[in-house]
């Protein structure tokens, strides 16, 4: 999500990052503008020797009214152009400053190490950075190895607040400014606005209700990991393999139901396997993203991460239709079946490029080793058929299917006994 627990504070991490526009119009106007148009929550106007900065923050990644921002806190600690990826309890943060200010799409929070690297190594190209900073042991070309406790923090700036004043706040303001006649314009207008208020009244409703929906998928979601490390620690992982055709099936129906076109946004790819279904959207010009959410939520997906212009979205399946599956008695017999089965129905079988990798995963109830070796396929022409053939391998299992919008891939593994 989109905090992060540092030095016995809760920071926010993962806001959208702009540099306002030479309109005329002053920073906190494109600040409130910028949110509306983001359907973000709160804001954040930062300004520096004539530099300005807006920082967007939202419910859906677990922002609140008055949290810190990180990259706010730190974008002064180094002098200069710089730019880190640092490490925090298994999770991996991306953030930049350039005139002191956040700089535009980084402060980006990671749970995959390789994700992380990758984007970091992107992002390196962006720029000629003055100095760069990376854990130790990253491999990542030219970066000194800094961690987040050796930053200076300034806890003085980054709060994050609503873009709207509370109407006490502005009832004040107006009797200071205006006095007495003030007051009656500001409650001749306050009176023509209460049927509006009750259809913004209904929209939070609304948003509660969708937030209740959520922390319930929430709770579910936790108790679906629970039950996987439970069963993990009292069964080997090639005695829970699930069929291919369940695997494949379920993964194209649930994919289905969401990937359908939907207005104003684009889908970048889904990747599924008997655990979980991730979709990616990117925003159109006209996308509303509470219209996406909306259609997420219906069919019981989470929004883990929201942006202005990408969505990623997941679903877990339950734990109902997993199965015991044999284990092979022969490696060869295994590839030879493999190959048979698939030809028909894919561009390319890739078992490696010098014959089987290979590797030992532990031993079986009757004392023999067991291995498995790992595969991929592109370009699977048909992935139902393919799920209906490959169910004649015995010990298979589908470790994932991807749909990048244009063509199918699949990976997967085949445990075998020695």
């Amino acid at each position: 999500m989109g905090t992060i627990d540092l030095n016995g504070r809760d920071w926010a991490v993962g806001l959208q990052w702009l540099s306002p526009n030479s309109s005329g119009d002053g920073l906190e106007d494109q600040a409130r503008s910028l949110c509306e148009e983001l359907e973000g929550d709160f804001i954040l106007p930062m300004q520096q020797s004539g530099k300005m900065r807006i920082g967007i923050g939202s419910r859906d990644a677990s922002h609140n009214s008055g949290q810190r921002s990180l990259a706010a806190a730190v974008a002064n600690a180094e002098s200069g152009q710089w730019c880190g990826l640092f490490e925090n309890n298994g999770q991996f943060i991306l953030l930049a400053s350039a005139d002191g200010l956040p700089y535009p799409s980084s402060d980006i929070l990671f749970d995959d190490k390789d994700e992380a690297i990758n984007k970091m190594k992107v992002f390196l190209g962006l720029k000629n950075w003055k100095q760069r900073f990376a854990p130790e042991g990253f491999a990542i070309d030219n970066c000194i190895p800094k961690s987040l406790s050796d930053l200076d923090f300034d806890t003085t700036v980054g709060v994050l607040r609503p873009p709207k004043l509370p109407f006490s706040v502005k009832l004040q303001e107006t009797v200071r400014s205006y006095g007495f006649y003030g007051l009656i314009g500001f409650t001749l207008v306050a009176g023509a606005a209460w049927g509006v208020n009750k259809y913004f009244a209904q929209q939070e409703a609304e948003r509660l209700a969708a937030a209740q929906a959520a922390a319930q998928e929430k709770k579910r979601i936790e108790e679906l990991e629970a039950e996987r490390k439970r069963i993990a620690s009292i069964v080997s992982e090639w005695e829970v393999i699930e069929p291919s055709t369940i695997t494949m099936d379920r993964c194209l129906k649930k994919a289905a139901n969401i990937t359908t076109a939907i207005s104003g946004w684009a889908l970048q790819a889904w990747v599924c396997n008997d655990e979980h279904l991730k979709v990616e959207f990117e925003r159109e010009s006209y996308g509303k993203i509470a219209h996406l959410r909306a259609k997420l939520l219906k069919h019981g997906f989470t929004v883990k991460v929201t942006t202005g212009v990408s969505v990623e979205s997941s679903y877990a399946f339950s734990l109902e239709t997993t199965q015991k599956s044999p284990v092979l008695a022969d490696r060869d017999m295994s590839q030879a079946q493999l190959i048979d089965s698939s030809t028909a129905w894919i561009g390319g079988l890739n078992l490696s490029s010098n014959g089987l990798e290979t590797e030992d995963v532990g031993t079986s109830r009757q004392g023999n080793k067991v291995g498995k070796f790992s595969f991929s396929m592109t370009d699977v022409i048909a992935p139902r058929a393919l799920g209906t053939a490959l169910s004649t391998v015995e010990g298979l299992s589908i470790t994932e299917l991807r749909f990048d919008g244009s063509s199918y891939n699949l990976k997967g593994a085949v445990y075998y006994e020695n």
